[in-house]
């Protein structure tokens, strides 16, 4: 779970659970300059084309 591996890594819960909210978004920014995605009202992929070298 979060609250063990933030313990292993010696932070707080709330540390860990900004470090993965900063890791998805860098994510998504990663897939959205290398791919066509296509999104649902939510903002989950739904589909994507990989029309670019990089996906």
């Amino acid at each position: 779970s979060q609250k063990q591996l933030a313990q292993e890594l010696g932070i707080s819960y709330s540390g860990l659970k900004s470090r993965v909210q900063r890791a998805r978004v860098d994510l998504r920014q990663l897939f959205e300059s290398c791919c066509s995605l296509e999104l649902d009202a939510q903002g989950q992929i739904m589909d994507y084309d990989d029309d670019k070298t990089c996906c």
